[in-house]
């Protein structure tokens, strides 16, 4: 009880990102930990298996009519710049992937806010890196289907599946970490954790209609992008890459990465993305903080760069995108 009480004396005292006043810095004092053989790509056992929790205890409303449809960017004020970094960290049915810790150190370094888009299964792999990402106070998370599923093939059974199964395993994290606060002295500070997941990133940035109407019935906002930043076939440190990068964002922009060590090399790439936007007076923002800011650009489709350019996505990755035949 005490060290909460001396926690919370601080953040009266001090700034939001000094560091020690979120529940991040009250159960790991020394922020995120070093990376860790369990961070490696195929670090842990693949585990196949359906979860053991399938049903979340959280929902949301359906949204309204004005909300539906995919967000690429959103419409800031005259002289606002800011954008939202978004990170996907997933896993195939077939595979398990890793944690980029050196993502994480480039945002702590410059105090970027960032929002991570969580596979379900990658979460099962990755607990202790699932439940300090919920707790820090400059990230958030979203769901990000349980196999990356592609949500423009699958039937709505499974699409319905993907979705609640994450939710679920996203409650049993969260009240894992709501009892280690107990624990510690600190359990006012789960407030700042949200219940559930209210936000959705398209596995290959793919949907049908039916998945779409599904996804919006379920209370979930569809996040995609506007930018995309890191890719599998080209250098991902090299400066060009983040100038390219540059040249592409404006005020509002959501930013497309991933921090599963696929592609390679993203941690450099955001290092540089953050010195040049910063450079050029951008601040770093959730996805949450991006949407209180302005009004979101819809699309009713999800793609890359422009509609249907994700299509040969269809035929990889196993039969639904999961990487295996079912």
């Amino acid at each position: 009880m005490k060290k909460c009480l001396l926690l919370l004396m601080a953040v009266l005292v001090f700034p939001l990102s000094a560091h020690a006043e979120d529940l991040l810095h009250a159960l790991w004092p020394q922020g995120f930990p070093a990376f860790s053989a369990a961070d490696r790509r195929h670090g842990v056992a693949n585990d196949r298996a359906m979860p053991d929790r399938r049903e979340p205890s959280f929902s949301l409303p359906p949204l309204p009519a004005a909300a539906v449809g995919t967000v690429r960017r959103v419409r800031l004020p005259a002289g606002e710049k800011a954008v939202a970094l978004t990170f996907d960290v997933c896993e195939l049915q077939c595979a398990v992937s890793g944690f980029d810790r050196d993502v994480v150190r480039a945002l702590e370094d410059y105090g970027a806010h960032a929002t991570f888009f969580a596979g379900g299964k990658w979460m099962r792999s990755h607990p202790e890196r699932t439940m300090q990402l919920m707790a820090s106070a400059n990230f958030e998370l979203g769901n990000h289907a349980w196999t990356h599923a592609n949500f423009g093939i699958i039937d709505m059974k499974m699409a319905a599946e993907q979705v609640r199964w994450t939710q679920a395993l996203y409650e049993s994290l969260r009240a894992e970490l709501g009892r280690r606060a107990e624990a510690a002295g600190c359990a006012g500070l789960m407030k700042a954790v949200p219940p559930g997941l209210a936000w959705f990133r398209l596995p290959y940035g793919r949907c049908s209609p039916e998945s779409l109407r599904l996804l919006n019935r379920m209370g979930l906002r569809v996040i995609q992008w506007d930018v995309v930043a890191d890719h599998h076939s080209s250098d991902n440190a090299a400066p060009d890459a983040a100038r390219r990068v540059v040249r592409a964002v404006r005020p509002g922009s959501i930013i497309l990465l991933h921090a599963n060590l696929v592609p390679r090399n993203t941690a450099v790439l955001v290092r540089n993305l953050l010195s040049m936007l910063a450079g050029q007076g951008y601040r770093f923002v959730t996805v949450s903080e991006l949407l209180s800011m302005g009004e979101p650009e819809l699309a009713d489709d999800g793609y890359f760069v422009r509609p249907g350019d994700n299509r040969s996505l269809d035929r990889s990755f196993g039969t639904y995108g999961t990487g295996e035949n079912q």
